[in-house]
């Protein structure tokens, strides 16, 4: 949002006056064609899209996440060591109002050659993960970074403070909000590579995304960025922990996107598969006043 300010000095006594007008400025931020397979499923009305497996080039690859998985209401407790790969589509930009689709393929990690558990228990436990509510999420998450200080904005594209060269970006102030989830279902066809292969297991989803968010942007005054990440919620019945290969804690893995706001005018809209979820009650609490050039802004950040 831009304000227009018009001052207008007139007659012997300088009588001064002045007019205020917002003006919306939107960019147009075109996401690039779709690949030839995802662009042909929407075109025939697919009830799916190929998968990584036998479309390496239309899907990213988010760095693979290791648990360990125990179950503890069983009376004979097991456990078992699990690699999640999660995928979106490639590229890695879409258009608001569509959806982000998603890959996860998760497989039982053991000490036998061929790196596979075979018992009955391991194999429940992976087809819990990979259940349709499944305890493995892939968030969308917005962040927001802005500064308070017109003082800071430099026309170079960096923030410069008196005195200072420059303003890291940590100094900004910064919103960070989950702004979506995906929504997992069963392949539609179980012959799919990574559904028939002894212990792996595989889920499609897609995160739908609000017409109404806020498009990609990196000037010196606010840079607005999302990525993708890959998380779990506990549920009962099971313990997950994260894990590298060689057993430690780690963080699970994510990647950035970008979010625009026009369609490529040669490829299908990207239809979704399910229904968009319901919206969630809005945070009050996230309204708050922005001191910007002098002036209080209230804003839904």
């Amino acid at each position: 949002m831009y304000e227009v300010v018009v001052k207008i000095n007139s007659g012997l006594l300088h009588t001064k006056q002045r007019i205020n007008a917002n003006v919306l400025y939107v960019p147009v931020l075109r996401a690039p064609p779709l690949p030839l397979l995802r662009a042909s499923a929407y075109f025939n009305g697919a009830s799916s899209l190929v998968g990584p497996v036998e479309d390496r080039r239309g899907w990213f690859a988010l760095p693979p996440s290791y648990f360990r998985v125990s179950t503890t209401k069983d009376t004979t407790p097991s456990t078992a060591d699990i690699k999640c790969t999660a995928f979106i589509a490639n590229p890695a930009a879409y258009t608001r109002g569509t959806v982000i689709p998603c890959h996860l393929i998760c497989e039982l990690l053991g000490e036998d050659p061929h790196g596979q558990y075979t018992g009955s228990s391991s194999s429940s436990i992976l087809n819990l993960l990979t259940s349709r509510k499944s305890p493995i999420l892939l968030k969308l998450l917005q962040n927001v970074r802005y500064s308070q200080d017109p003082q800071r904005i430099a026309p170079t594209g960096r923030f410069v403070k008196a005195g200072q060269s420059s303003q890291d970006k940590e100094e900004r102030t910064v919103h960070l909000k989950e702004v979506g989830e995906a929504v997992w279902w069963k392949p539609v066809s179980n012959d799919a590579p990574s559904s028939a292969t002894p212990g792996k297991s595989s889920l499609e989803g897609e995160i739908h995304l609000d017409a109404g968010l806020l498009p990609s942007t990196d000037v010196p005054f606010l840079e607005v960025s999302y990525t993708v990440s890959l998380s779990f919620s506990p549920q009962e019945g099971l313990d997950i922990q994260p894990l590298t290969p060689q057993g430690r804690s780690s963080k699970l893995s994510s990647a950035i996107v970008k979010i625009g706001t026009a369609h490529d005018v040669e490829s299908p809209i990207p239809v979704p598969f399910t229904l968009r979820p319901a919206p969630k009650k809005r945070d009050l609490s996230t309204v708050e006043t922005i001191p910007y050039f002098g002036r209080a802004r209230v804003t839904g950040i």
